[in-house]
């Protein structure tokens, strides 16, 4: 038996508060879902995905397992969505290939929407998070994640997130973003306090490490994939762009200065860099 996709998609029905609908939703059905998919199939993947950052577009919901498993699904997502009087549409699972070209990529880039995903269903169980939340996230979210990179790479993988999300900001927007991540690095790091704890982070960066550790003996680009993986994440988390590029130039500031980056969580055992090719 083969495994296939369910997608949905929840439209907010007040086309308003979609930080409040997509909250909802998660805290009350998405847990729900995700623990029968994985008490039935173990190893099968999932992912959400929120509207993007003006609140366009729809919560969205994909599934791939075995169609009994997927029909169960199917039948909590009717009945959860009738109890809140929620829009539910489904949808065809479209495959990203322009996006990740090969199917061992794409392959790679489902692993880790799950594992993405599930990190993300768990800090978001007690509701959204604030915005001091959001920035002491991505600073140790960042840092954790580029610490799988080679070190060598690290600085241009690092840049390319200040680059992204500073991108549209005017040169003086950009200079203050600069000044408050250059100043955020010579925090202490006793200051930050990071939603999750420590074992939450342990399991997720382990099985983020573990889901590409074959990747660079396949030719799958892993720096690519864990640039992506971040933005999804951050995006899942409710991190706006600017956030995580603050973030990068604050990890950066404090690595040009050799002092410690300002996070409580600074390495887990058995979370070490990928070799490069």
């Amino acid at each position: 038996m083969n495994r296939q996709w369910l997608f949905v998609r929840l439209p907010n029905p007040m086309r308003s508060r979609p930080e409040a609908h997509v909250v909802r939703v998660v805290t009350t059905m998405v847990g729900d879902l995700v623990g029968h998919l994985h008490a039935q199939d173990p190893d099968a993947l999932w992912e959400f995905r929120r509207p993007d950052a003006a609140g366009q577009g729809d919560l969205g919901l994909w599934f791939h397992s075995f169609d009994p498993v997927l029909k169960e699904l199917e039948r909590r997502l009717l009945a959860h969505t009738a109890a809140y009087n929620w829009p539910l549409i489904s949808g065809t699972y479209a495959p990203e290939t322009a996006k990740y070209q090969t199917p061992g990529t794409l392959r790679m880039a489902h692993r880790l929407a799950t594992r993405s995903s599930s990190f993300a269903l768990e800090l978001l169980l007690d509701g959204g998070l604030d915005p001091a939340q959001r920035q002491s996230l991505a600073v140790a979210h960042l840092w954790l994640v580029s610490k799988l990179v080679p070190e060598r790479e690290r600085g241009a993988f690092l840049f390319h997130f200040w680059q992204f999300g500073a991108a549209g900001l005017d040169p003086a927007d950009r200079a203050e973003e600069a000044a408050e991540a250059d100043a955020r690095a010579a925090a202490p790091a006793g200051d930050a306090s990071v939603p999750g704890d420590p074992a939450l982070w342990e399991r997720y960066l382990s099985a983020v490490r573990d889901a590409v550790a074959t990747g660079r003996e396949d030719g799958v680009p892993v720096n690519f994939l864990l640039y992506d993986h971040v933005l999804l994440t951050h995006e899942r988390l409710g991190v706006p762009t600017r956030t995580g590029a603050r973030a990068a130039r604050t990890i950066r500031s404090a690595l040009a200065a050799n002092t410690p980056v300002p996070t409580p969580f600074t390495g887990f055992p058995g979370v070490t860099p990928l070799q490069s090719a």
